[in-house]
């Protein structure tokens, strides 16, 4: 049995039912994005979720105006990353995109010397960016 399967199967049941129990107890508040989502657009992240398939919650950073941003563990490439999850609303993607390309042209013209937040995946996650 392939036990990365058998976790994902069992995050992926957990957190359905999680939310399922959420929505029953707050159901006069509608759900965000099928459940997935606060009432401002941020993605309801869980310490142990696994995202896109590849990268562990470990736990939150932060929270701020964008979204919120998290510390996870990618097991492809074994290493720890931070995810910035932009907030559900068409106003905060059209921003992403600019910093996007910022970010992409800050990496290829600066070397390792230089302090900057290197861009290493750029990715949709239940209508977020």
């Amino acid at each position: 049995a392939d036990l990365l399967q058998t976790y994902k199967n069992i995050n992926e049941l957990f957190y359905e039912q999680k939310r399922k129990r959420y929505g029953a107890q707050e159901s006069k508040k509608p759900l965000c994005n099928q459940g997935f989502d606060d009432e401002q657009g941020n993605y309801i992240v869980h310490v142990g979720e696994e995202i896109a398939g590849r990268y562990i919650v470990q736990e939150s950073l932060g929270k701020g105006s964008f979204g919120v941003v998290v510390k996870a563990h990618d097991h492809k490439r074994d290493e720890c990353v931070a995810i910035k999850v932009i907030k559900n609303k068409v106003q905060f993607f059209q921003q992403a995109k600019v910093e996007i390309e910022i970010l992409t042209k800050l990496n290829t013209q600066s070397s390792e010397e230089h302090n900057i937040v290197k861009l290493k995946k750029v990715f949709s996650w239940k209508e977020h960016l």
